[in-house]
């Protein structure tokens, strides 16, 4: 919080990004909040909350659907470009709006589903799904008072379409307790290609103090293959190998994003893994992916 009472963002190395930058939703709610792990380095950190759940798409075994899993199963996050306003493709639903093709308007369409119950009605909700002007979508994330669902339609939106003033919001809703809010919050990220984004998933994955929505970053980075991946997977599954750690889950995504990732750095977590019940058959199946040790000369 900044000395009037306003929210930080996460901050690049020469400021707060995004032209005029102001409050942006919380991790738990519609209140401000810091973004955790800013662009500039500074330590990650947590946002208070409880694991409680909403409404979650299940995908195949009953996982929630969205990143996808190094196994190709779970949804999928589309490959992002870089820049504000790129001109990304034109989203929104029925009547006046476009619906875009594929994956951005299979998710678009789940979005508009989940949010339009939250939204009650509101002549808002239809207005912001068929805005065309992005100042108008970013005066929603900087303006006090919205409602988190106005927020999250205009940080999906903006993403979709490139524009990097989305990047504080979409980051926190990753990190959201609703599941629901980080499926679509880590599509719009990887679709909006900000080269922030890697170092804030490594900050939320490793923050064991937001262990319990840790699953949808890790796949993120995963899915990203940037060079904060492989230690941030690392350092999330030796944390998962002490014994009675409930968050096996998120440890199982760690195996399958380091096979897929395939450094053979991740050999040795991988390894120890082995010995546990529940991350056995992930981390084996991650070995088998992984580079062949060089035989020593004979």
């Amino acid at each position: 919080m900044g000395e009037d009472g306003s929210a930080q963002g996460v901050r690049g190395g020469s400021g707060t990004t995004g032209a005029g930058a102001g409050p942006v939703i919380g991790a738990d709610g519609g209140e401000p909040g810091r973004v955790p792990g800013g662009a500039d380095g500074g330590a990650p950190g947590g946002v208070p909350g409880t694991g409680r759940a909403n409404r979650t798409r299940r995908g195949p075994g009953g996982g929630v659907r969205g990143v996808r899993g190094a196994d190709g199963g779970g949804g999928q996050v589309a490959a992002g470009g870089a820049g504000r306003g790129r001109g990304g493709p034109a989203v929104g639903g029925e009547g006046d709006r476009t619906v875009p093709s594929g994956a951005d308007g299979e998710e678009l369409r789940s979005l508009t589903h989940r949010l339009g119950e939250e939204a009650g009605g509101s002549p808002e909700f239809e207005r912001l799904l068929g805005a065309r002007d992005p100042d108008e979508l970013a005066a929603v994330l900087t303006g006090p008072g919205r409602p988190l669902w106005a927020r999250e339609v205009a940080a999906f939106r903006l993403g979709l379409a490139g524009d990097r003033r989305a990047f504080e919001a979409l980051v926190l809703l990753l990190n959201h307790r609703d599941p629901e809010r980080c499926v679509s919050a880590a599509y719009a990220l990887a679709r909006l290609g900000d080269p922030r984004t890697p170092r804030a998933a490594a900050a939320l994955a490793t923050n064991e103090l937001r262990v319990a929505y840790a699953l949808l970053p890790v796949r993120l980075l995963t899915q990203l293959r940037a060079p904060e991946s492989v230690p941030a997977l690392v350092t999330v599954l030796e944390r998962r190998l002490a014994p009675g750690d409930p968050y096996w889950r998120v440890g199982v995504a760690c195996a399958e994003g380091l096979g897929a990732l395939g450094d053979p750095g991740a050999r040795p977590v991988l390894e120890a893994a082995c010995a546990h019940p529940r991350l056995a058959a992930a981390a084996v199946a991650a070995l088998r992916r992984l580079p062949r040790p060089a035989r020593p000369p004979s």
